[in-house]
């Protein structure tokens, strides 16, 4: 009985998904059409005057009407590259969409449509071109120099760029940042230093097409080279270096809009000067704005 009824459900799930007409995709596409049928590709659909196949896990949600795309912000895609921005007012399979532009309502016949783009949706999975902000934490010395200078603080400014058209996901970016350094073998020496840092990171934007708390969510993992500028002074003499850096890091960007977020990171870093490594491991929390 308890097989009769697993199988039962599972073809009752399948039946509700052969008469949905609305499929919303990761990537923000919209398709309206009519469900032919499921296979191991995907979902086959009648839409946009033609055969339309969707992989399965693809697919963020399906609806059996089309009640809820009415007034919502869409674009479509016409089959000359031209593209048109409005709210869906209405929709009937022979005739097209009704939507509402600037200077009025027009029909779009669906033999017209290339595609149709939920650009809300779309934001979230490709992600924004830049990401900027600040950030601030606590450092943790470690290896060879770890008895010479004690845990302090260290701020960053940080700049990303979105290199989506390489792979989806992927940024480059540039780290500036500073660390108060506590020298606990000599008195009089003070120091400053500062550290200047290309990076790549991949960012996972999978999260991102989901529904409830986690499509807040980006986790990211990125490593990086370049500089670190440590700035001496004993008894009233400055000298001033560049050393060659490394740094591995990861944390989780938290949007509270779609373009403020928070940011929890960690991160490790090795400075060589001279022959020892000045190594830290940083826990850091900071703000952004991506645009």
């Amino acid at each position: 009985m308890k097989k009769t009824l697993i199988i039962s459900l599972f073809l009752w799930g399948i039946s509700a998904m052969l008469f949905a007409d609305v499929i919303r995709i990761k990537d923000g596409r919209v398709v309206v059409g009519k469900i032919s049928s499921i296979d191991s590709q995907g979902i086959h659909l009648e839409a946009f005057g033609g055969n339309i196949v969707v992989p399965a896990a693809e697919i963020v949600g399906t609806e059996k009407d089309f009640s809820s795309l009415k007034d919502m912000e869409i674009e479509i895609t016409l089959k000359d590259q031209s593209v048109l921005r409005g709210k869906i007012k209405n929709y009937d399979e022979d005739i097209g969409f009704q939507l509402e532009i600037n200077f009025g309502i027009i029909t779009v016949p669906l033999e017209n449509i290339t595609s149709i783009q939920d650009p809300v949706q779309r934001s979230r999975y490709v992600a924004n071109f830049i990401q900027i902000g600040v950030a601030g934490g606590y450092y943790f010395m470690m290896g060879d120099l770890a008895s010479s200078f004690g845990n302090n603080v260290n701020f960053q400014v940080f700049g990303e760029f979105n290199l989506g058209f390489l792979l989806e996901g992927l940024f480059a970016g540039i780290d500036l940042s500073y660390y108060n350094v506590d020298c606990t073998q000599s008195g009089s020496y003070s120091y400053l230093l500062f550290g200047l840092t290309a990076n790549v990171s991949y960012r996972f934007l999978q999260l991102r097409p989901l529904q409830g708390f986690v499509r807040n969510m980006v986790p990211f993992v990125g490593a990086g080279v370049g500089t670190g500028i440590p700035i001496m002074t004993n008894s009233g003499v400055t000298e001033m270096e560049a050393d060659l850096s490394f740094s591995g890091f990861a944390g989780i960007d938290y949007f509270i809009t779609d373009s403020f977020l928070i940011r929890v990171s960690g991160c490790w870093q090795p400075i060589l000067q001279s022959t020892k490594w000045f190594q830290t491991i940083t826990i850091s929390m900071g703000a952004g704005y991506s645009f």
